[in-house]
């Protein structure tokens, strides 16, 4: 990455999601790793400096809109309480031109109501290896799914999705299975015995990264 200032390497040690294939990071928080003393950064006027030099020298996809100091064991994935995905769905026979990489164009019409009827089934604490992509070596498949909301405007579907920690691909694998449910090819209560399945044939298709966007981390 080169230098912060002119005298201190730096290193962007972790990320707070995992989720690097195309998803769009509304908001995220990296760590980085300095050899400056912590009292060097310990005043808001240093780190407005620092986040102003990083916006420097990173893509301009990439916009630094704060820094601060933080003890030694901070990790910026497993210190989070909480992470908010959100998945959006263009439910029409036209595509659109502009968000074409933003949105997955669904164009058969979706039964919205059995979509949200299957979503109360996945709120609370489930073991999720149904919907866990693999390889992976994660060895706890637990999640506590906190919120599970869908919204709907003008054809746009818009699934949040929040929870203590998600497993590889668990969102799309999510959104894939609900518009089976929404396409008729399975009924929303049949989510049950998927859950219960813990296996990933038996939940749906994972849906294309293009329309996964990480909101928040909580920490």
């Amino acid at each position: 990455m080169g230098q912060l200032f002119d005298f201190e390497p730096i290193v962007f040690s972790t990320q707070a999601s995992n989720t690097i294939d195309a998803a769009i990071a509304l908001s995220s928080t990296s760590d980085l790793d300095t050899s400056t003393p912590s009292d060097g950064y310990g005043t808001p006027k240093s780190n407005t400096v620092a986040a102003g030099v990083l916006n420097g020298v990173l893509p301009t996809d990439i916009s630094v809109l704060s820094a601060e100091s933080v003890p030694d064991e901070f990790h910026a994935r497993y210190s989070a309480r909480a992470k908010l995905y959100e998945y959006r769905i263009l439910n029409r026979r036209e595509r659109t031109a502009l968000d074409r990489q933003r949105v997955w164009h669904v164009y058969r019409p979706l039964n919205v109501a059995a979509m949200r009827q299957a979503t109360h089934i996945l709120v609370g604490h489930h073991d999720f290896s149904s919907f866990e992509g693999s390889p992976t070596d994660n060895e706890n498949p637990t999640c506590d799914v906190r919120r599970l909301e869908m919204h709907e405007d003008e054809g746009l579907i818009r699934i949040l999705i929040e929870a203590d920690r998600f497993l590889k691909q668990m969102v799309r694998a999510i959104v894939g299975t609900l518009v089976e449910v929404g396409h008729g090819k399975r009924q929303p209560e049949g989510i049950k015995d998927v859950l219960e399945a813990h296996d990933r044939r038996a939940a749906g298709y994972t849906a294309p990264p293009h329309g996964l966007y990480l909101v928040r981390v909580e920490y």
